[in-house]
């Protein structure tokens, strides 16, 4: 994903993202919280930071869907 697609999402990454995500990525990374900040606002690129920002969205959605499914 190039900078400008991730600066042209109607919805920003850190509008989904869950709380810690930035530093769970950097744990997983090695880089800087700043670094995965910047990547996710489409300043620079990194496209492990990408795939990381995704899974960690994919696993709160899980998590979403499974509480809400106890109201069914």
């Amino acid at each position: 994903m190039s900078k400008e697609q991730i600066q042209s999402l109607r919805i920003p990454f850190d509008a989904v993202l869950p709380h810690g995500a930035i530093n769970e990525i950097a744990n997983r990374t090695g880089l800087t919280p700043q670094t995965i900040a910047k990547v996710l606002r489409g300043e620079w690129s990194n496209p492990q930071v990408i795939r990381e920002a995704l899974k960690l969205i994919r696993q709160h959605r899980r998590r979403i869907e499974n509480f809400l499914n106890q109201f069914q």
